[in-house]
């Protein structure tokens, strides 16, 4: 159980949700082989070790970014106390979307976003992955993402119109509903457009969980979890 302290508002508990999510799909997928896990989980780590304690030969490349200099020291000094249990983790200080994929097995992203990613440079980011082929179908993405609500729903359900539209969800609370849970399936579908992608690379949704998180400015706001996969049309 990890202490408490300033980093942590929520206390340990906070990724339980999550954790249990990946535990269940790790015991339904483990049988496919091993795969490297790109993460973007935070300094202590936990998703990495949630896996190791799931199945420790899952995984046959970890890798964790940070950006921040402080969060790449921490990150660092818990990548060596993890090393006593046996787990071997590259941390990198940089940034994810600028990762390179270094082999061909199946890849698994953990990307915790601070933000919102839906009208924001994440389409764009990922276009950019998604066009070098550093994911590609096979792989596995964990998305986290802010709801964005602040921004107002008739902003929001505006500009996803079309998305919605062609889901055939109809009425404002069915629309809402939709927006909360898939949103960062609609920045990813418009990564795919924006390099004519769309109809070549398919996304298909095997989770999602919502959970509260305090942003910077403390205000409690939702966070939507979306687990999706990529295979070819």
């Amino acid at each position: 159980m990890a202490q408490r302290n300033k980093r942590l508002n929520y206390g340990p508990a906070k990724y339980a949700a999550f954790h249990l999510l990946l535990c269940r799909w790790m015991r339904h997928h483990a049988h496919n082989g091993q795969f490297q896990y790109i993460t973007l989980g935070g300094t202590e780590l936990r998703d990495i070790q949630s896996l190791h304690y799931v199945d420790h030969q899952c995984t046959c490349c970890i890798i964790s970014f940070e950006f921040g200099k402080s969060e790449y020291e921490l990150a660092c000094g818990t990548r060596d106390r993890v090393h006593a249990i046996g787990l071997q983790v590259d941390v990198r200080r940089g940034d994810i979307f600028k990762f390179q994929r270094g082999g061909h097995e199946p890849h698994l992203f953990f990307i915790d976003l601070k933000g919102c990613c839906v009208l924001s440079e994440y389409d764009e980011k990922f276009a950019g992955l998604l066009s070098d082929e550093h994911i590609r179908p096979g792989d596995s993405l964990f998305i986290t993402s802010h709801l964005g609500a602040r921004r107002g729903w008739t902003t929001l359900l505006a500009e996803y119109a079309e998305e919605l539209d062609t889901l055939e969800v109809a009425g404002m609370a069915n629309r809402r509903l939709c927006f909360r849970r898939c949103h960062p399936s609609f920045t990813l579908f418009r990564a795919l457009h924006l390099i004519g992608f769309q109809s070549v690379i398919g996304l298909r949704c095997f989770a999602c969980v919502e959970y509260r998180d305090k942003l910077r400015w403390h205000y409690s706001g939702i966070r939507s979890l979306r687990a999706l996969q990529l295979f070819s049309n």
